[in-house]
């Protein structure tokens, strides 16, 4: 019996690195992550295709990206700026995939609203979960208050974590994404306390 449940997306990656297109594709196939996928290999071409500019203009609109930061032309904070100055882009969840594990690039994308930011490589379960969490918040878009509410929280805890202090989004019902965003922060040097107030 397969363990993962369909999961319906329109997804664009934004990925210049062929083996990574490769696994991507093989992931999204093995946790039944399906719909469309397309990609697109720099940043130029990126935002071309968000704002069907040109060869782009009948695409249709995905409902999650996933975004590399090393892009030629234009590199992924800068698209990841773009996207979400933009009125009719910026509710769509970005996912940042890259294999920086630095404090800064962390903070940064959290900074520029990055919905979730995953250090490659990763193992499908993991994967797959995040997916389903990411999808799940885009469903938040039917409900503006809920969704504002919900940014306000990612907020407060990006605003501890520039001031070095251990933040976590406990309100996350899976245990098992609250325990890889802690390993994620400790990964980046930051001290867990001894008694959380949650």
């Amino acid at each position: 019996m397969n363990e993962y449940k369909k999961v319906k997306a329109k997804i664009l990656l934004v990925e210049d690195n062929a083996a990574d297109i490769r696994l991507t594709k093989e992931v999204l196939q093995k946790g039944r992550i399906v719909s469309s996928l397309d990609v697109v290999r720099d940043g130029v071409e990126a935002i071309d295709f968000l704002k069907k500019n040109g060869k782009y203009s009948n695409v249709s609109t995905p409902n999650l990206i996933l975004l590399d930061l090393n892009l030629p032309k234009r590199n992924g904070f800068e698209v990841l700026e773009e996207i979400k100055r933009d009125e009719e882009l910026k509710r769509i969840p970005v996912v940042i995939l890259t294999v920086s594990d630095t404090n800064e690039d962390l903070i940064k994308a959290y900074n520029l609203h990055a919905n979730c930011y995953v250090i490659k490589p990763l193992e499908l379960k993991e994967f797959y979960r995040i997916f389903r969490r990411i999808l799940n918040i885009d469903k938040l878009k039917s409900n503006r208050a809920h969704a504002d509410r919900y940014a306000g929280y990612f907020k407060e805890i990006m605003e501890k974590l520039m001031r070095g202090e251990w933040a976590v989004p406990y309100w996350w019902e899976d245990p098992d994404d609250i325990r890889h965003f802690e390993e994620s922060l400790l990964r980046l040097g930051f001290v867990k306390p001894d008694n959380l107030d949650r």
